[in-house]
């Protein structure tokens, strides 16, 4: 139990106080037991409660409740259970009425009027129960240890001074007050003048264990104060004072029994005049069981406290509100630093987003949650927790608090990552070995059959490693293993694998691969990558790789077969002097096509190969285009004309891309002047934009510097897909480009990563609806819904639409009648040079 406990069952305690302090206040019986009821509420923070109280004939009955039926009250009056001994009895704790076996024939009685759980109470004067209280609960209840030691000291206090106020309506109407306090006080009761027992009344004798209190009259009061300097000192001062007429606060200290044992007692000694003499009256009350309870808390704190698991309590909001010391050994911060701050203390981006709300959404549903938290020390470490959350609730059900229990399992997992780096991880090169590949492989691919998605395999070996290790030993060997394994995989993505799997070889695994093509550029950047000599160790080596590559599914579908089939093409790629060899024909003749357009592009930009061409965009009606789509083409000077879909692939992945729109813009720039000549100023061109040029830091420069002094006749396209990849960083350049009055065309639109929520915070003025969409639209309902949802949805946005691959009389008419704004296709007309089309006007 942390401060926090303390200063809750400190609260408490104080309320007790004001509770006794207001009955001492009470006239009358049925005030006290008015009051009685209203503490018990307020301690225990419960709706209903009852007090009653043995009559004459040792019957029970209700002196005061609240929050019961009459009903329940004659039904149980007289034979409500006792459920205890008379006799020094205990408490007794319902949590379940349902379940309970001490109540018998009465839960039937205690059902019906809805409570769920209860506590008997015994109220006690000199060790008999004279009555009890009860608390009633709506809903089954566990009752804490702070809640069980709150009704011990309520009940010993209630005990003695219900008694107390019975006793003096009873004196008060005999008009013996004075002998009836001294003779049946429940508390002891001393008149002491010049230190000697003058009386001593029975409870206080019995209290020190002695028979009766006239066998204490005459002895010193130094008989029953315990030796020590300080505690004797603190009483001469005291009767000092008292002597001399002035009063002194309360004193709790020890005293000593006949048998020479100890008991805790409050003292409260006031002056009192005899005859013209002073007289110190004392009342003594035996707190030794409050004592002992409170002891028994501190060393629960204690306990606590010193746990070597982390305990920490927060309130709803996860800030902490208490934390025991295991806090500093684990996180290296204190207590203060550590009060006020949410959970996890330092970082909450450790989590996976899923994993944190996933645990918020359980603890807050009111359920146990228990994980593996990873959060960082002060110094900025990581340390782990085996942990466990619980949601505490209050007396209604609301949760108010959260408490943590962690065990700090870093050793464990750290010693655990060591053993599992030795079973899984080559020593050489800290990289995956076979065992840990196949089983990634295995994730990979079960991936890919989910997202209908490529995996490709491939196993590269080191050509003549052995010569190399001959030549500079075994410790270049090593490194130069260790610099191509890393070499390799920073060529690689993050959901890519490397692992070492033979002497001088190594397996890569490309996960997630959407093209085939994708492959022969990632298997050709590697080996250009190992052009250049690898310096190890001081040393130039001349390092060259040879590669064999399998692709899930055409080659195999399991991950053995795979690496078995990679293997194989090794062996062939060896044999035949190649570099790279696909196990799947097709693909090699693709690599071969790959390596070929590949080496022409250099040549190609310097010798300007490349050039626009326009793709008019037409109104229903109309044979003039309002507008024509810039295309990208290619005229090499050996190979010929180049279809687009050979090179913007390989000018995508190498970021060629770039230098192709610095290229053709100025050219578009021009020809855009010319076509507003021809075809009015409404005119506009609409110019592709990649993802990767998305990436280019100057390409918002780039594009005002060409293109803003005729922004409004220009409109940029860009794809869902490069939308997606960078949200924010596309916004703003979005933004921009909308700010100087350029459009902003949503390109393939439905194909990507569709998200209506771009269309609502992006700068769009337009929607081109893709050609798979309307191709079949005469035939396909779905297609033919898929664009009407299109349609009505941009219209109802305020965005005009382009369909494009438009080729039939049949298709204008349709998407005329759905309200279509713009058309492109082969029935309007083919993409043509600018001189094409000009001369075509003329």
């Amino acid at each position: 139990m942390g401060e926090t406990d303390n200063e809750r069952l400190e609260g408490k305690l104080y309320a007790i106080y004001r509770i006794t302090s207001s009955i001492n206040r009470a006239k009358t019986l049925k005030e006290v037991y008015r009051k009685v009821i209203e503490g018990i509420t307020e301690v225990f923070g419960v709706n209903r409660a009852s007090i009653l109280l043995f009559n004459e004939q040792k019957h029970m009955e209700f002196k005061a409740w609240k929050g019961i039926s009459q009903e329940y009250r004659k039904n149980v009056e007289g034979h409500t259970p006792w459920v205890f001994g008379e006799k020094n009895p205990e408490p007794l704790f319902i949590t379940d009425v349902e379940t309970s076996s001490e109540l018998g024939k009465h839960r039937e009685v205690i059902l019906k009027e809805g409570i769920r759980a209860m506590a008997f109470i015994p109220i006690t004067y000199r060790g008999r129960a004279i009555g009890k209280f009860m608390l009633y609960y709506d809903k089954p209840h566990e009752f804490s240890e702070e809640e069980v030691l709150t009704a011990r000291i309520l009940a010993d206090e209630l005990g003695f001074l219900v008694h107390q106020k019975k006793l003096e309506r009873r004196l008060r109407e005999s008009g013996e007050l004075l002998r009836a306090v001294f003779n049946e006080a429940p508390e002891g009761i001393v008149l002491h003048r010049d230190n000697r027992v003058v009386y001593a009344n029975d409870a206080f004798a019995s209290m020190l264990g002695y028979e009766k209190g006239a066998e204490l009259i005459g002895r010193s009061i130094w008989d029953f104060v315990v030796k020590e300097e300080r505690i004797v000192e603190e009483i001469k001062n005291r009767v000092k004072r008292v002597y001399s007429g002035k009063k002194v606060p309360p004193l709790e200290e020890k005293l000593i029994k006949a048998d020479g044992s100890l008991i805790y007692a409050e003292i409260l000694a006031t002056p009192v005049n005899i005859e013209n003499k002073i007289f110190s009256l004392v009342f003594v009350r035996d707190i030794t069981k409050r004592k002992i309870l409170m002891e028994e808390l501190q060393r629960f704190k204690k306990a606590v406290d010193k746990s070597k698991d982390l305990i920490v309590i927060t309130d709803v909001e996860g800030r902490i509100i208490y934390a025991n010391d295991a806090l500093t050994e684990i996180t290296g911060y204190t207590k203060e630093e550590a009060y006020g701050r949410k959970v996890p203390i330092l970082d909450e981006n450790i989590y996976s987003s899923e994993t944190y709300k996933l645990m918020w959404d359980t603890i807050r549903s009111g359920k146990e949650f228990t994980t593996i938290i990873t959060d960082r020390k002060k110094n900025g470490d990581y340390f782990m927790l085996y942990a466990t959350i619980t949601p505490i609730k209050d007396e209604s059900g609301k949760i108010v608090n959260f408490i943590g229990i962690g065990k700090d399992i870093t050793k464990e997992r750290v010693l655990e990552e060591k053993l599992n780096k030795s079973m899984f991880y080559d020593p050489i090169t800290n990289l995956p070995n076979r065992t840990l590949f196949i089983e990634k492989l295995k994730e990979a691919i079960e991936l890919a059959k989910l997202k209908k998605r490529f995996v490709a395999v491939a196993v590269v070996d080191i050509d003549n490693f052995s010569i190399i290790n001959d030549t500079y030993g075994e410790e270049v060997g090593n490194k130069v293993l260790y610099s191509v394994g890393h070499r390799i995989a920073e060529l690689l993505r993050p959901g890519d694998i490397v692992s070492r799997v033979g002497a001088d070889e190594f397996a890569v695994a490309l996960a997630d691969v959407g093209d085939e093509e994708d492959v022969i550029y990632v298997m050709n950047r590697i080996m250009d990558n190992f052009k250049d000599l690898l310096s190890v160790l001081n040393i130039s080596i001349d390092v060259s790789l040879t590669a064999g590559v399998s692709i899930y599914p055409s080659d195999a579908d399991t991950a053995t077969e795979l690496l078995e089939k990679a293997d194989l093409a090794l062996t062939k790629a060896k044999s035949e002097q190649v570099k790279v060899k696909f196990f799947h024909r097709e693909l090699d003749e693709e690599a071969l096509e790959f390596v070929i357009l590949t080496g022409r592009l250099k040549s190609a930009f310097e010798n300007g190969e490349f050039y626009p061409v326009y793709q008019g965009i037409h109104t229903y009606g109309k044979g003039q285009p309002v507008g024509f789509e810039a295309l990208a083409r290619w005229k090499s000077s050996d190979l010929g004309e180049v279809p687009p879909v050979k090179f913007i692939p390989i000018l995508e992945n190498t970021k060629q891309i770039i230098e192709l729109g610095e290229v053709l813009f100025p050219v578009i720039r021009q020809d855009i002047e010319k076509l507003i000549a021809e075809f009015g100023e409404e005119v506009f061109v609409s110019i592709n934009l990649s993802p990767v040029q998305f990436e280019d830091r100057n390409l918002i420069s780039l594009l005002v510097d060409i293109f803003s002094d005729v922004s409004g006749n220009v409109a940029f396209e860009i794809t869902e897909n490069t939308i997606a990849r960078e949200r924010r960083r596309a916004a703003r350049i979005l933004e921009r480009l909308h700010e100087i009055g350029f459009r902003i065309h949503i390109d393939d639109f439905g194909t990507g990563y569709s998200s209506l929520e771009y269309l609502k915070d992006f700068p769009v003025s337009g929607l081109k609806i893709d050609k798979s969409f309307i191709d079949d639209i005469l035939e396909d309902r779905k297609d033919l819904s898929i664009v009407k949802v299109v349609i009505t949805l941009a219209r109802e946005l305020g965005f005009y639409t382009v369909a494009e691959g438009v080729e039939k009389a049949e298709q204008v008419e349709l998407l005329h009648e759905l309200g279509c704004t713009f058309f492109q296709g082969f029935y309007f007309s083919k993409p043509r040079s600018l001189d094409a089309l000009l001369n075509l006007r003329r």
